[in-house]
């Protein structure tokens, strides 16, 4: 119990600490995403996310849908979460991450975010919105 409360305190150490602007503290990680793609069904896209600093394989990928909550397809850059299509497909070479989707359904459609998973935790707010392509081809 000790070490319980000893990690507590230092917990609370290391937030004031950030509160007050000290160097101790990393600043945000960064992750820059386009704002928008488009593709049509049976295609495949990829997305692009690049860390602005290093985060190692530390890096999630989530779709939502339109009056949806985010759901986690990728979780340390390459790991299909379970119940996750193998469409879905992750990798990454150094600060830049790519979420690939191989044929492309119509239920893909909607907002894609990407996570840094490292210290501090990103707030999602940037995404990148996948809109089908409307063709009407001859």
């Amino acid at each position: 119990i000790r070490f319980y409360i000893l990690c507590l305190f230092l917990i609370h150490v290391v937030d004031v600490l950030c509160s007050l602007s000290f160097p101790v503290c990393t600043g945000q990680i960064v992750l820059d995403q386009p704002p928008s793609q488009s593709t049509t069904p049976g295609q495949s896209v990829s997305l692009k996310c690049k860390a602005r600093t290093s985060v190692g394989s530390c890096l999630n990928w989530y779709h939502q849908r339109p009056g949806q909550v985010p759901r986690l397809l990728i979780y340390y850059a390459t790991n299909r979460q379970s119940g996750v299509p193998d469409r879905f497909s992750g990798s990454y070479s150094g600060t830049d991450f790519t979420l690939t989707i191989s044929r492309f359904e119509l239920e893909d459609a909607g907002y894609y975010y990407c996570q840094q998973c490292k210290f501090p935790l990103t707030v999602i707010k940037n995404h990148t919105r996948i809109a089908l392509n409307h063709c009407n081809c001859s």
